[in-house]
């Protein structure tokens, strides 16, 4: 009788054991999926804010280039106005936005956020547990 009541506890720590590891399982794939959405949402904030950037540093740019040009074309006309000649026809190239650089500033300041591979769940079919999945903290 000793022994079966040892190898009763024995089966009865096992099970205990599976259980939590299975929960432990399910809990590190769950936190593994709030995390991939965290970056996911993070990722798409990121985009967003790089086209308003992008939208408002060509608008800014172009504000300065016409100001620039209207300048430039007023000191021709009144040069070729002092010199009582026509106002030459020749109009300097107008310059184009440097993306790239912009990309560059923008990419230090905003780094690019690294999305975690998709997670697929396990499947434990030796054993049914009611589970209910943690909530993600403020904190985190």
């Amino acid at each position: 009788m000793l022994v079966m009541g040892k190898l009763l506890k024995w089966i009865n720590l096992a099970i205990d054991i599976r259980c939590e590891d299975v929960v432990m399982r399910r809990d590190h794939l769950e936190h593994l999926k709030i995390e991939r959405h965290a970056a996911e949402e993070a990722s798409k904030a990121r985009e967003a804010k790089y086209e308003t950037e992008l939208g408002a540093a060509r608008e800014e740019f172009e504000a300065k280039v016409d100001a620039e040009m209207a300048k430039a074309e007023e000191e021709a006309a009144a040069a070729a106005e002092e010199e009582g000649g026509e106002a030459p026809a020749a109009a300097k190239e107008r310059p184009e936005f440097d993306l790239v650089s912009f990309k560059h500033t923008f990419d230090e300041a905003n780094p690019a956020i690294e999305i975690p591979k998709e997670v697929v769940d396990d499947i434990d079919n030796d054993y049914d547990l009611p589970y209910t999945p943690p909530q993600p903290n403020a904190a985190e």
